[in-house]
């Protein structure tokens, strides 16, 4: 992938690219997941179709991500409101 092709990956997850290969964000906490496609051809197809998207199209990597990502936020929010309830409890 060039410099030029890179530039135009949107997705938020991406974090870099070499030959025939992607890496991007992990589900598994600060770990990168590694793409390796057949070909330098097939990858760019890939780049095009999803990661030139800044939703990542329907990327199966960015759709796990952005699941992740809603679940904490999910998780976030019910711990703020346990900490209210409990804060209103004491008094």
């Amino acid at each position: 992938m060039t410099d030029k092709q890179e530039a135009a990956v949107k997705c938020p997850f991406f974090i870099c690219s070499r030959k025939n290969t992607l890496e991007c964000e992990s589900v598994i906490g600060n770990a990168a997941m590694l793409s390796r496609f057949p070909s330098v051809s097939a990858m760019n197809e890939h780049v095009k179709r999803y990661c030139a998207r800044e939703d990542g199209g329907k990327c199966p990597l960015a759709m796990n991500l952005y699941e992740k990502y809603r679940r904490l936020e999910e998780l976030e929010r019910a711990r703020e409101k346990q900490r209210r309830l409990m804060y209103l409890k004491e008094f």
